[in-house]
């Protein structure tokens, strides 16, 4: 594996150099105080920027995730007033009306995970994989593979198992949202 001089890196050279004098007129106490504040610091920093990004990727694309919400919650509306009077009459519309909320409010988490989440991570291990110009390389692009599978089996797994909660949950949910409409007899 070629290292840092092989590949012209004058730059890289200089700066470790620089890094290395200006540490060695230091206190030990000193430089362990300043990296913990300065590993803080960059934590920080990383946060603000990753809420930053997520809200730019948010924000980019607000009208077509609207415009399907807004489609789907239309049909279903539509779809509600083709219901027999018996249905209405029952006064199961509290329940039909939480269920289009949380299949609108699904629809547009999977749309924005797809788009911001997995298809730039699946860029970037196809790019990864595709250049093959050194062993090693190759070695991180396979195990980067494995490791993409191994999660994506687990997640499965875990979510299969937490749906079956959460089907109950959502179904107390729609019970007591259809109770919650009703009127009270007189």
């Amino acid at each position: 594996m070629p290292g840092f001089g092989d590949r012209g890196d004058g730059c890289f050279a200089a700066f470790a150099g620089w890094v290395t004098d200006h540490l060695a007129r230091r206190s030990p106490g000193l430089i362990a105080m300043t990296a913990t504040l300065g590993l803080i610091g960059a934590y920080a920093l990383s946060r603000i920027l990753m809420q930053f990004f997520a809200q730019c990727a948010t924000g980019s694309s607000p009208g077509s995730s609207t415009t399907r919400s807004a489609k789907l919650v239309f049909a279903a509306f539509a779809h509600m007033h083709t219901l027999s009077l018996r249905f209405h009459l029952e006064r199961k519309t509290g329940g039909l009306s939480r269920i289009i909320e949380r299949g609108t409010k699904g629809i547009d988490t999977l749309l924005s995970f797809t788009t911001f989440s997995i298809f730039p991570t699946l860029l970037q291990l196809f790019d990864l994989h595709r250049r093959d110009d050194l062993e090693v390389e190759r070695l991180v692009a396979a195990t980067a593979l494995a490791m993409v599978a191994g999660y994506v089996g687990f997640t499965f797994a875990i979510t299969r198992w937490r749906v079956r909660f959460r089907r109950e949950m959502n179904d107390s949910d729609t019970d007591a949202n259809t109770k919650a409409v009703r009127q009270p007899a007189d």
